[in-house]
């Protein structure tokens, strides 16, 4: 049995080994740099659309004005 998992071991290390060398092993990074930069974004979406309906409804000019 313990005979069986190292050599089901060694197994899981070669086909991870490969995985990296492998082109899919670049597009699954590239997947999980967009989920980030997704998930990135969605965090700023609020902040981006507080900051425009800000300007949108006091813009910077009417700030500005004296009096």
């Amino acid at each position: 049995y313990a005979a069986n998992q190292v050599q089901a071991r060694k197994e899981l290390d070669l086909t991870d080994s490969t995985l990296v060398m492998s082109p899919k092993g670049d597009i699954d990074v590239i997947m999980v740099t967009l989920l980030y930069f997704t998930k990135a974004s969605l965090l700023l979406l609020p902040l981006f659309i507080h900051s425009w309906l800000w300007e949108k409804y006091y813009p910077l000019g009417e700030l500005m004005r004296p009096g």
